[in-house]
């Protein structure tokens, strides 16, 4: 009788752990807005101009742009701080800081025919997720009308991006 006993108490013990098992589902939703983001680096010039050249070129610098995938972005290089004041009427101009100046224009790309500035002379491009090269050029003019020194300006390149 013993052994029956306990045949029937683990043939019990075995049907309470045979319970259905429970499960529940929800989806997992996963939501990103991606804000569009451009940066810029920008080659300064420093350079010399002999005395006695009415007009002289530069070397090309670059303007580097990387902005996300897409971006529509434009640089516009503004007038600088002394437009105006030197031997050109209408360009940017270069001081010694004792009220002489030397005249200068920025051109984009790798010839001096397409004037860098703001709106409409603004260069403009779209992002590609790597850094795009924007050359620019520089002419400084009417050298031999100054006298030796160092000349310096400062023209804000801004960067605008959607």
């Amino acid at each position: 009788m013993r052994i029956l006993s306990m045949a029937l108490a683990l043939a019990l013990l075995g049907t309470a752990g045979a319970a259905s098992a429970q499960s529940q589902t929800d989806d997992l939703n996963i939501q990103l807005e991606l804000v569009n983001e451009c940066y810029m680096i920008v080659e300064d010039y420093s350079g010399n101009m002999t005395g006695l050249t009415p007009t002289q070129n530069s070397a090309g610098r670059n303007i580097s742009v990387m902005c996300n995938l897409d971006t529509p972005y434009t640089v516009e290089i503004a007038q600088g701080a002394n437009f105006g004041l030197g031997s050109r009427a209408g360009t940017r101009a270069l001081s010694d800081g004792t009220g002489n100046f030397i005249s200068y224009d920025v051109w984009s790309g790798g010839g001096y025919t397409v004037p860098w500035a703001t709106g409409s002379d603004a260069v403009a491009g779209v992002g590609t997720g790597a850094f795009t090269a924007h050359a620019y050029n520089l002419s400084f003019y009417d050298g031999n009308l100054a006298p030796g020194g160092i000349y310096a300006d400062n023209a804000l390149v801004t960067l605008t991006y959607n």
